[in-house]
């Protein structure tokens, strides 16, 4: 399926983001009118599908690909990659290789108090970034292990906040497929 206009782009070119009740290109407030490729930034099921499933073999992509970031330590951003990749709808050999992957990040530890956005607890692991003072944690459902969202904050005081200042939190209510793009799950008209 293609969709030719601005309001409905073609789906093998933009990802979508849904803001305000109003679905849009992503990135498109970027001046990216030609398309984000798959991958980091636009993590479609069947790029997720070419990852290694291999979880040493991910862990070594990851590390090669994931972008650095000034100030952040590298195996940081390699857990955040992965993070930023988790409550996705994906295959379920590239979700265990990257569960797998993830406990391999020199530093990862369980965070037996974690919570998400809305405040629900659950398993949780984490990973101190020493060198910028940010603790990120990921929390997952206690029966069914189904991922529930994240909390960063702060460890040390900055010139912007104080330790212990909440940087970033989510919480994943629902995904599902869809078979439009930009239609929502609970949408009734074509």
């Amino acid at each position: 399926m293609r969709c030719g206009s601005p309001r409905n782009p073609a789906p093998s070119r933009f990802g979508l983001i849904r803001s305000g009740g109003e679905t849009f290109p992503l990135n498109a407030e970027l001046g990216d009118t030609d398309g984000t490729p798959a991958g980091f930034s636009r993590p479609t099921y069947q790029w997720l599908s070419s990852l290694p499933t291999d979880p040493d073999q991910l862990l070594d992509h990851l590390y090669a690909k994931t972008p650095r970031i000034e100030g952040r330590e590298r195996d940081q951003a390699v857990f955040e990659q992965i993070g930023d990749l988790l409550g996705r709808v994906m295959p379920p050999r590239t979700a265990a290789a990257l569960y797998r992957a993830a406990a391999k990040i020199p530093g990862v530890t369980e965070a037996p108090g974690a919570e998400d956005a809305l405040g629900r607890r659950g398993l949780g692991i984490s990973r101190s970034d020493e060198q910028n003072g940010v603790y990120t944690e990921w929390v997952f459902d206690r029966q069914d292990f189904s991922y529930l969202g994240h909390r960063s904050r702060l460890t040390k005081d900055t010139s912007y906040a104080k330790a212990g200042t909440l940087l970033d939190s989510s919480a994943l209510l629902r995904s599902a497929i869809v078979d439009k793009a930009g239609r929502r799950p609970d949408d009734t008209k074509g």
